[in-house]
């Protein structure tokens, strides 16, 4: 196997997204409306359409497609932003909250897979370096 750094990444990402994919598809969410849900918990349920295109580094017309799609799946509500109304605020619903509780417990299970024959020590170590590795990226 090659071992370059790149490399292994890609190929642990690649079979991450797969792996994902299978799990998300009895939910009938894609990985990416999984990234929404997630990043909407972490700013308290709403944000608005372009931090969540920002967050995903995608174009306005993909996030408007994205958006639409969890809308009409229930799992997301638009208004427009009462203090800019050029802005659309999306907010999870009650289904989608419901869902991420699911959802983190499969994440928390394939974690634990990934890492089943680290010691503790080891897993601190791995979080810190991939940690690195990324801020490393911001050159």
């Amino acid at each position: 196997m090659n071992k370059d750094v790149g490399y292994l990444l890609k190929i642990i990402t690649d079979k991450l997204k797969v792996k994902s994919d299978i799990t998300l598809k009895k939910y009938d969410l894609t990985f990416v409306q999984s990234k929404v849900i997630a990043f909407l918990v972490e700013k308290n349920n709403k944000a608005s359409q372009k931090d969540i295109a920002n967050f995903l580094e995608v174009a306005h017309s993909t996030i408007v497609g994205i958006i639409s799609r969890m809308v009409q799946k229930g799992f997301l509500i638009v208004y427009v932003d009462e203090t800019d109304k050029r802005n659309n605020i999306i907010c999870l619903t009650d289904k989608a909250i419901l869902l991420w509780q699911a959802l983190k417990k499969e994440i928390k299970e394939s974690e634990n897979r990934m890492l089943k024959d680290f010691s503790k020590q080891q897993k601190f170590d791995l979080i810190n370096n991939l940690i690195q590795i990324y801020e490393n990226l911001d050159y």
